[in-house]
């Protein structure tokens, strides 16, 4: 049975902060790195822990370098604060001052005090406005209109942050590739799922895979080999697959399908 008793341990969360936290825009990486720090902070009524990249890979399954990145994010983004103790020690403290938090949230675009539900703000957070109760359209926090159009920026965003291919805009004719792999099923958590994993492949000195996609080439060629089911991390690897020179060169070598945008 599993042990999931409070007597047994418990980490105690503010509502505010769960509340805020379920509005901002986090990767599903810095969603999990959350979850950690929380855990050796909050878990053991502290509020700062060291802890180290090694330990937060083994913690959260996934590779040191990312791990880094999105520290650095999250940092940038006034969600934690890190300070290197002695020159060696990585002590993270979660920032709960959440009106200090930087960047996008799922709430709504302000207007002089008003909220358009289902548009992005940059910033702090902010309440939607109250629906008019009876009204049919206003069921539901966002239409199926307003939720792909978040969705679309989720995973723009999230590309962006990876820092393989920056885009500088998102055209609309681009937004399709994007919408075209939604309609398939594809969840905006496992798209981002893919794209962490082909960041660690393409980045990493022990897989043979290093070329380098714009996001809508990855979308149209890569999402299927990167999806977490098909295991890239051990597809690509070096030492698990032997490749030949002309074979690695060709990775290398491949030519863009449509070049950058």
């Amino acid at each position: 049975m599993d042990d999931v008793q409070k007597e047994n341990g418990y980490t105690a969360i503010a509502h505010t902060i769960l509340e805020k936290m379920s509005q901002i825009k986090l990767s599903p990486t810095q969603y999990r790195l959350i979850l950690i720090i929380w855990r050796y902070t909050y878990g053991f009524n502290r509020k700062k822990h060291n802890l180290s990249l090694t330990f937060l890979s083994d913690a959260i399954k996934c590779d040191k370098r990312q791990i880094q990145r999105e520290l650095r994010s999250l940092e940038e983004r006034k969600l934690i604060i890190q300070n290197i103790v002695n020159g060696k020690c990585r002590e993270i403290s979660f920032n709960k001052h959440y009106s200090q938090w930087v960047g996008e949230t799922a709430i709504g675009e302000t207007a002089i005090g008003e909220t358009a539900i289902g548009e992005t703000v940059k910033g702090a957070l902010v309440k939607p406005s109250r629906v008019t109760i009876g009204e049919t359209d206003n069921q539901e926090r966002y239409s199926f209109k307003d939720n792909i159009k978040e969705n679309i920026y989720s995973v723009f965003s999230h590309w962006n942050s990876l820092e393989i291919i920056k885009h500088k805009s998102l055209p609309e004719s681009k937004k399709n590739h994007i919408t075209a792999r939604l309609n398939e099923g594809y969840t905006v958590d496992a798209i981002c799922e893919a794209m962490d994993n082909y960041e660690t492949v393409v980045n990493g000195d022990e897989y043979y895979w290093n070329h380098k996609w714009t996001l809508w080439e990855f979308l149209q060629r890569g999402l299927d080999k990167f999806t977490t089911d098909s295991d890239p991390l051990t597809n690509y690897r070096i030492n698990k697959k032997q490749t030949s020179k002309q074979e690695k060169a060709r990775y290398v070598q491949l030519p863009d399908a449509g070049g950058d945008w």
